[in-house]
């Protein structure tokens, strides 16, 4: 209340009055609400050290709780010291240990460390898997999501090799900030039949352009980019595998490594009594497929040629089904089929070394070998006795083409090769 008196006192008690008025007006803070996009709003309430250069809300929180926004700013590295001592002691609240992670992860993408990376993985783990009841995050809590993407983003730049571009992937002792982190992988797990695994670069910082949407299952793990080699250099497998394929693989502090190569089937990882899915990078792998991420690109052209092939033996076996000819006689003797096998032998030069490779040589075998069978129903049909074999060979072998092409089409719509 402002004082006044009698009006013969003066101006003093208006000027009193003022002053207290700008006084309070200093001392109050700028709050208001406003109106504003609904869009800018929703990235403000989500926003975490993943998508930006600030934390998240949550850990502003704690930060603030702590009393420790300023001294973070000055010594980031004494105040994760504090907050691990605050888990240590007991204090292993979601809400701490959420923040273990996004600061850990923050500091680490200003230093560069490894270590800190690593810390923020292993806060992360520890965030949806506390081991507890009472720990677990709720299922709609959004930090369950920012914490599952440290983990894998904190991982993979963690293990990083020396060229700051490739994943290193091998047994070893990590130093963290406060101990070290054992990693265990067996040899075999980077063996995929006649080849090796080699050469990671994660999923996660590769562009895709040319597909309409990049689809990927949310989960634990980091996806890679791999590169194959024989583990026989004498020898080039015969195993229609690409020169780079996509897989998974998924370290946690335990030690324990996933890989998973396969294109489809259901990828977990069992924690903690529950079955944690796989993160899965499928549009990076198709699009590998066409250009692979290391520049070892596949023409697309050589991919539609491949496909116009399809069409036309296609054409030629579909001839024999709705014509007197038989399908194999059709296949072998039709124009289109017979040019997609020129076609086939004139440009498999340029698909040597890729996975359309493969699609080249099961189509000139589906010819030479339809062939090869109908001169064996010839053969038969000289004799009497042979003329049922004759035609049962020559029913066969059509139904053989027709299913060769369909599986082999198939497979080049899924951008895979094809396997004897």
């Amino acid at each position: 209340m402002c004082p006044h008196g009698p009006i013969a006192a003066g101006p003093r008690p208006t000027w009193t009055c003022l002053a207290a008025f700008v006084l309070l007006a200093a001392c109050a803070a700028p709050v208001r609400v406003r109106h504003a996009d609904p869009e800018w709003v929703q990235r403000d309430l989500t926003r975490s050290v993943l998508t930006g250069s600030e934390v998240s809300g949550p850990t502003h929180y704690e930060l603030h709780r702590w009393g420790l926004e300023e001294q973070y700013r000055e010594r980031p590295e004494d105040v994760l010291a504090e907050v691990h001592r605050h888990i240590v002691g007991g204090d292993d609240s979601p809400g701490v240990v959420f923040a273990a992670a996004e600061l850990s992860f923050h500091h680490a993408e200003r230093t560069k460390n490894p270590a800190h990376f690593l810390a923020s993985g292993v806060y992360a783990w520890a965030f949806l898997f506390p081991g507890k009841a009472e720990r677990v995050p709720h299922r709609f809590d959004p930090r369950v999501r920012i914490a599952a993407d440290l983990y894998n983003r904190a991982f993979t730049r963690g293990l990083y090799a020396p060229d700051g571009r490739h994943v290193s992937l091998a047994s070893g002792v990590h130093p963290l900030p406060f101990g070290a982190l054992e990693i265990a992988l067996a040899p075999e797990a980077l063996v995929w039949g006649e080849r090796r695994l080699v050469d990671f670069l994660p999923a996660a910082e590769l562009e895709v352009k040319g597909l309409a949407q990049r689809y990927r299952r949310a989960g634990l793990g980091v996806p890679l980019a791999a590169a194959t080699r024989p583990r026989d250099a004498s020898k080039e497998p015969d195993d229609f595998i690409g020169p780079r394929i996509f897989g998974c693989v998924s370290h946690g502090p335990s030690g324990r490594a996933v890989r998973n190569p396969r294109p489809r089937g259901p990828a977990t990882l069992p924690v903690g009594g529950v079955r944690a899915p796989v993160v899965r990078e499928g549009a990076t792998m198709r699009a590998s497929s066409i250009d692979g991420p290391n520049g070892g690109r596949v023409s697309e052209g050589i991919v539609r040629l491949t496909h116009v092939m399809y069409a036309l033996h296609t054409f030629s076996a579909a001839m024999g089904i709705v014509s007197s000819a038989a399908v194999v006689t059709a296949f072998l003797t039709g124009w289109p089929s017979i040019l997609a096998v020129i076609l086939n032998y004139a440009k498999r030069g340029d698909a040597r070394g890729t996975w359309v490779a493969s699609h080249f040589r099961w189509q000139i075998r589906t010819f030479w070998f339809a062939l090869l069978w109908l001169v064996v129903a010839a053969l038969l049909l000289v004799t009497i006795v042979g003329i049922p074999f004759a035609w049962l060979v020559v029913v066969v072998t059509g139904v053989w083409v027709l299913y060769r092409m369909a599986r082999g089409w198939l497979a080049l719509m899924d951008g895979r090769p094809v396997a004897e």
